[in-house]
């Protein structure tokens, strides 16, 4: 039985309960009193503790099994009381567990309390009739979830009868009266931090910019007015930011950069017939820690909740820039430049089975000699994972005589860890100078060798429209300076859940146009790029950017993904000749951007999806 006495309890002086026996010889109940306990929770006194309490109450009573008449009562042997709520673990200083045994314990009992599971000396409960004690509980305290168990029985005890009718568990908290600084929470992340759902938007990738939010709060209660965050990847220091001011009980998020370093996981080498390509996983898994007021300035309850650790992964993301243009070929000449995909055309997985031959033929009509001449296929969606294709390609002449090709050089991206499509993108580059001299129909057969057996290369595979580049010479022309640059790059902004939330900024490929220029003698300049994919957005507002020398040459500037495409400017002439070639084309006049050393060309992903593939400036002079 328990009343509550609130309004009778008299401090300072003897409380008294007295009990009267009524009714004693009613039923079982003989009127035996095994003991009376007063709880009495204040405030004040003479000296105050900041506790957290729990009070439990009511009559658990265990027993062992027995027939009673034709009915069998089961044993009850063990039972649980639990203090529900949380505890600031950082400001415990001791805790008591309080328990109210009856007829506890004969035969005696040694281990039959638990708290925590650890357990609790129980030898000194043998009256058999009423036992109150106190247990230290103070190194086995959780910051949630504390409970108490008990039992009638061990290997030693059998009690027949126990009953548990009061827990009380009282935890002595250090005083806060100054501040006390305690870092909350590591976020890391690339784009943005979800607060509705608790998650990054990007996760941090190599060679790119992610943040790191920390947040802080003050638990003391004392104003807090210049503090130091620092934070440390594998005690690396990363960066520091000072926080002006924290008010009593407020929190704060500090923002810091980090650019952690990582390398590409693919690599290959170069064959006759394809790239033979590896994949190494790269993550790297770093212990992120987070210190406030690491040179312990400020004067603060408790200095040992000033650092919190967590762990983050690192992996790559392919789907980023990671692989400018490289400068093939740099020189003058009287001449120009000749691009054409001819009346090739897309040609997805099931159009590049084994044995199966692609025809493209290209009308070329070169107005003078051959110079260069380079033939380019490219590939997407090389399967299985981490793998390129491997395939055959002859070039069919004018007069009828056929080259078998061999593959000079290939450039190969992959997206990395961001998403489960582990396949290759690239672009296979031949060189066909020796074979292209005469104008007229050239005809490309490409054929997939490999029938799976050959575990070095994809077995299928799609590819854009290949493409000849011809560089030609021709006196009647003006001088001019021209650099070839080639690669593959795919990449993929938008912020787009599906590649990791990349912006416009992490998918800027470049080329560069080394040397040195005299501007005064220039007539003009003109720049083509080429990006396979390229000119086709899947959503509203997705796009692509063209720039020359950091300035912006137009939104959605490429033509020939979908529909036929020619331009000439100058001495650049850029041909799309079929519809569906997925090949994306432009040319520019960038004469008024152009600078005396060191041009760069830079194609940007807005969400388009696009491989730069090739990128060329012609400068004609005066």
């Amino acid at each position: 039985m328990w009343y509550d006495v609130s309004d009778l309890v008299k401090a300072g002086t003897v409380n008294t309960a007295t009990t009267t026996k009524i009714n004693a010889t009613v039923g079982d109940f003989d009127g035996r009193v095994y003991g009376i306990v007063l709880v009495v929770v204040y405030e004040g006194g003479d000296n105050p503790k900041d506790v957290q309490y729990w009070i439990n109450d009511g009559t658990d009573g265990l027993h062992y099994g027995r027939w009673k008449g034709d009915n069998y009562h089961s044993a009850y042997d063990t039972g649980t009381t639990t203090f529900d709520g949380a505890v600031d673990m950082g400001n415990v200083t001791e805790a008591e567990l309080t328990m109210v045994h009856l007829t506890a314990y004969d035969p005696p009992c040694a281990n039959c309390l638990k708290f925590n599971g650890h357990e609790l000396n129980t030898s000194m409960v043998d009256s058999n009739t009423f036992e109150l004690n106190t247990w230290d509980v103070t190194d086995y305290v959780n910051s949630s979830g504390n409970n108490a168990w008990y039992t009638r029985l061990d290997d030693d005890c059998d009690d027949p009868y126990v009953s548990i009718t009061n827990a009380i568990l009282v935890l002595e908290r250090r005083a806060v009266t100054k501040s006390d600084l305690t870092i909350t929470a590591i976020k890391p992340y690339h784009y943005a931090w979800s607060e509705e759902e608790g998650i990054p938007k990007g996760e941090p990738w190599f060679n790119l910019m992610n943040y790191v939010n920390i947040t802080v709060k003050n638990f003391g209660t004392e104003v807090v007015d210049n503090f130091a965050v620092t934070l440390y990847a594998d005690d690396e220091l990363i960066g520091s930011e000072t926080v002006a001011g924290l008010s009593a009980g407020g929190s704060k998020d500090v923002k810091i950069e980090w650019v952690p370093e990582g390398a590409d996981p693919l690599s290959w080498t170069d064959a006759a017939e394809g790239a033979v390509c590896s994949y190494t996983n790269t993550s790297t898994l770093y212990k992120l820690r987070a210190v406030v007021d690491g040179d312990n300035e400020v004067t603060e309850s408790n200095d040992g909740n000033n650092i919190l650790i967590e762990d983050q992964e690192v992996v790559w993301n392919g789907f980023a820039c990671d692989a400018p243009l490289e400068n093939y070929v740099q020189g003058k000449i009287k001449g120009g430049i000749i691009y054409t995909t001819g009346d090739g055309q897309y040609h997805g997985l099931d159009c590049t089975e084994y044995g199966i031959y692609t025809n493209v033929s290209y009308d070329l009509e070169v107005p003078g000699s051959i110079k260069q001449a380079r033939l380019y296929v490219y590939y997407t969606w090389a399967q299985p994972k981490y793998k390129a294709p491997k395939i055959g390609v002859t070039l069919n002449t004018p007069s009828g005589t056929v080259h078998e090709l061999k593959l000079e050089t290939s450039y190969n991206d992959i997206a990395g860890e961001v998403t489960p499509y582990k396949y290759v993108w690239g672009t296979y580059a031949y060189n066909i100078t020796g074979y292209v001299n005469e104008s007229g129909t050239y005809v490309a057969e490409i054929t997939n060798l490999n029938n799976g057996s050959d575990h070095d290369f994809a077995a299928k595979y799609a590819f854009a429209a290949p493409a000849i580049l011809v560089l030609y010479e021709n006196a009647t022309t003006p001088e001019r300076e021209y650099w070839l640059n080639e690669g593959a790059d795919i990449i993929i902004g938008g912020i787009r859940n599906d590649v990791g939330f990349l912006s416009l900024a992490d998918c800027l490929n470049n080329a560069s146009f080394s040397g040195s220029i005299n501007l005064s003698e220039v007539a003009n300049a003109t720049l083509g790029v080429v990006s396979p994919w390229a000119g086709l957005s899947w959503e509203p507002g997705m796009t692509n950017y063209l720039y020359f020398n950091g300035v912006e040459l137009g939104r959605c500037v490429y033509c020939g993904y979908s529909s036929p495409c020619n331009r000439t400017v100058n001495g650049i002439t850029m041909n799309v000749g079929a519809a569906d070639a997925q090949v994306g084309v432009n040319v520019t006049d960038v004469t008024s951007y152009l600078n005396a050393s060191d041009n760069v060309v830079t194609q940007g992903d807005d969400g388009d999806c696009m491989m730069p593939s090739n990128a060329f400036l012609m400068i004609s002079y005066k």
